[in-house]
């Protein structure tokens, strides 16, 4: 048993030593003769890169203001309010998938390459939603999400109704 231990000892250590020799690592030659005047271009131009990136993903990631009882979320220069649940669904649902954005002055996740935008206030009144529907024999199609005080930036809870479309298009006419 012993030799046998040996043996698989002595092939590992020939298998490491030969990934050893082929990996980049291991080199004859001094260090300063295989550093190439490229590659130090390359990690210039791939530093460049990530800063640009780093830069523009800071635009596109909101900047939030915790309170006692709603957060701020500002974001592209416009302030949305949420309660401290619609902070933790925001939070989870829309700010680590990405894809974060504005539409038609609501927050958004929007999909080009999928063809869809999935608004924030509908999403977080989706139990209300398929309460609402149930309750009242209609289809998802045939309700919205109204903000009670005619703010779309405000997305507490208690701002928040569901209806449906042909009610809130009277109470919208009725306000103009």
């Amino acid at each position: 048993m012993e030799g046998l231990t040996l043996i698989l000892l002595a092939i590992l250590i020939w298998l490491l030593y030969r990934l050893y020799k082929k990996s980049k690592i291991y080199t004859d030659k001094p260090r300063e003769d295989y550093i190439i005047e490229d590659t130090r271009e390359d990690y210039k131009v791939k530093k460049r890169e990530r800063e640009a990136f780093i830069k523009e993903r800071g635009k596109n990631t909101p900047k939030f203001e915790v309170g006692d009882n709603e957060v701020k979320c500002n974001f592209k220069g416009k302030t949305f309010l949420l309660d401290k649940k619609g902070y933790e669904f925001f939070y989870k649902e829309f700010v680590i998938n990405g894809g974060l954005s504005i539409k038609n002055d609501y927050l958004a996740i929007d999909n080009p390459a999928n063809k869809y935008i999935l608004f924030f206030h509908r999403r977080f009144m989706r139990i209300e939603i398929e309460d609402f529907c149930k309750e009242n024999n209609c289809e998802g199609k045939d309700v919205v999400v109204h903000h009670r005080d005619f703010t779309t930036t405000n997305n507490k809870k208690e701002n928040l109704k569901v209806m449906f479309e042909h009610e809130h298009k009277k109470l919208h006419h009725r306000e103009i």
